[in-house]
């Protein structure tokens, strides 16, 4: 028998973490998850892949999973969460291996680098805690 379940509401419930298995539940397109206590999310929730709302705001949550942006989320809710993200900044020129720069300015500047090349971000996700 396979699960057909849609929306799922668990908000205010004082949950302060999710079960993997909760990615196994692929009919899911509306997961409400805001007023809890959460402080991460388990990878599987990148399973979703037919979610269109996610509800997180309210909680303790200070990353994501990396694969979050693939969903196809239409909404996504995540006000009031202590989150941190840490970027820098690639310059690159064909024929260059690039350029790194912290945000504040550190490392060259844009002009220096002059109008050829491209900035992408390069995103990464605070260590985790080890127990």
């Amino acid at each position: 028998m396979s699960c057909r379940l849609e929306i799922l509401y668990l908000g205010g419930n004082r949950l302060s973490s999710l079960p993997a298995e909760l990615g196994h539940v692929t009919s899911l397109v509306s997961l409400v998850l805001s007023d809890n206590q959460l402080t991460s999310l388990p990878r599987s929730l990148c399973n979703l892949h037919r979610l269109q709302s996610l509800s997180l705001h309210n909680n303790q949550l200070s990353t994501l999973p990396p694969d979050i942006c693939r969903l196809p989320l239409v909404e996504l809710s995540l006000r009031n969460n202590p989150l941190v993200v840490r970027c820098r900044y690639n310059w690159h020129s064909a024929g260059s291996g690039g350029s790194t720069l912290a945000p504040g300015g550190t490392g060259p500047s844009k002009s220096w680098l002059g109008p050829n090349f491209i900035r992408s971000p390069n995103c990464g996700y605070p260590p985790q805690k080890k127990n």
